[in-house]
């Protein structure tokens, strides 16, 4: 079982979007607010490519006898975060939704032994499933926290 603040984010956190982004024009989350970084646009199809990874990798760990040795993720090169570009925003929050009640199911079907095993991270090192789960959370507020900053970047002069 997940401690109750982590299951809460994990269950509420990128709701935020919604409000991060309501009245922003279409050209602002297209823009590459800081030159050679994605776009708001790109962020938030990060963050829905990222959860079927992560459901994979939680999956892979459960099911495990031993550490499981994680690769590094590149959001560039995964055919889905490229395929998620290409569509309007709308359809992204959708696949994001639905992509979160994957993962809620998926952590709510864990046993606490499930909770206990382990992954090795390509620069984290030894994490259990329970401290996967937590990294994944950290994760996707880091980058609601990149896209509320290019939201409210003021236009320089």
């Amino acid at each position: 079982m997940l401690y109750p603040a982590l299951q809460e984010r994990l269950n509420t956190q990128h709701l935020a979007l919604v409000h991060i982004l309501q009245g922003l024009p279409e050209s602002r989350l297209l823009q590459e607010v800081r030159p050679g970084k994605w776009s708001i646009h790109q962020q938030v199809c990060h963050l829905a490519a990222i959860q079927p990874v992560y459901g994979q990798r939680f999956i892979a760990i459960a099911e495990s006898t031993g550490p499981v040795i994680l690769q590094q993720y590149v959001g560039d090169v995964d055919p889905f975060f490229l395929e998620l570009c290409g569509l309007p925003l709308p359809a992204v929050l959708s696949t994001l939704s639905e992509g979160r009640l994957q993962l809620q199911e998926l952590a709510q079907g864990f046993t606490a032994s499930d909770f206990g095993k382990t992954c090795e991270h390509p620069l984290y090192g030894h994490l259990s499933l329970r401290e996967l789960l937590e990294f994944f959370v950290l994760h996707e507020a880091h980058h609601l926290f990149e896209i509320f900053k290019m939201a409210h970047l003021k236009p320089s002069n």
